[in-house]
């Protein structure tokens, strides 16, 4: 069975660029929605913080550098979307080869 070459140049293109997607639970307060720029990432947890979501996100792309970066991305966009200016990674898997996996919590850090 042969492909239209249309659907050839998409497959392509996916694969070239790839796509991530990604998903929220909400378990705390949803704030007003900010600048994806605004959130900070996280590798330990601030003194103090809540919980707004977990968020995930997972994809492919052609470099798993690429993949990562967009992953984070994918985060970051979630996390505002929900009013926190914070990103707490919290895990990293591997999921199919070429295609890990971010999972992280969406975190309001209050102002000192």
């Amino acid at each position: 069975m042969r492909l239209p070459f249309q659907y050839s140049i998409f497959l392509v293109l996916v694969l070239l660029f790839g796509c991530v997607s990604g998903a929220t639970v909400i378990t705390g307060t949803v704030r007003t929605p900010i600048e994806i720029n605004d959130v900070k990432i996280y590798a330990e947890p601030p003194q103090k913080y809540e919980v707004i979501a977990i968020v995930d996100a997972f994809g492919s792309a052609l470099t798993i550098q690429q993949t990562y970066k967009q992953e984070i991305e994918e985060l970051k966009k979630r996390a505002a979307e929900v009013g926190a200016n914070g990103l707490l990674i919290t895990t990293t898997t591997g999921g199919l080869p070429g295609a890990p996996k971010f999972s992280g919590k969406a975190i309001y850090v209050p102002k000192e």
